[in-house]
């Protein structure tokens, strides 16, 4: 991609990584799960459930951190694309405008935020800065690389 700062690239990038997390993740049997030992950094699988539902983890420490779910990893992926759908770019006009760099400029933006700031008076360029902390989690760095 050559200009992931443009609307529409960076949408377009940022669906094409969530899509590729949710098919990795897809491609991970069901059921699969992955705890940590926080004392020695050893990571285990479940090796059945017991009675109440959780999961039965060796008898090491006895402190396990749940370390990956590919369950609640495709949840987080849904949640984005949720948080991405209220985050679109839509015409606006508010200060810094596409023909004005003077210093307090107000008028016209072609791409604002359709949930940032207010779209018919304060609006923020898009892409906001939650679209672009929600593609710095998926590997996006503005050019960066």
């Amino acid at each position: 991609m050559t200009d992931q700062t443009a609307p529409q690239s960076l949408l377009a990038w940022l669906d094409a990584a969530i899509t590729a997390r949710e098919t990795a993740l897809k491609a991970v049997p069901e059921g699969r799960r992955w705890y940590i030992d926080p004392f020695d950094g050893h990571v285990a699988e479940p090796d059945g459930v017991w009675d109440d539902g959780r999961d039965r983890l060796p008898n090491r420490h006895g402190i396990w951190l749940p370390l990956f779910d590919p369950a609640d990893a495709l949840l987080r992926c849904a949640a984005d694309r949720n948080l991405l759908a209220s985050h679109q770019p839509t015409p606006g006009v508010g200060y810094g405008p596409d023909d004005d760099d003077t210093p307090g400029a107000y008028g016209e933006i072609a791409s604002a935020c359709s949930s940032c700031g207010t779209v018919n008076e304060y609006a923020v360029r898009f892409p906001c800065h939650v679209v672009r902390t929600l593609a710095e989690g998926y590997g996006w760095t503005e050019g960066k690389r």
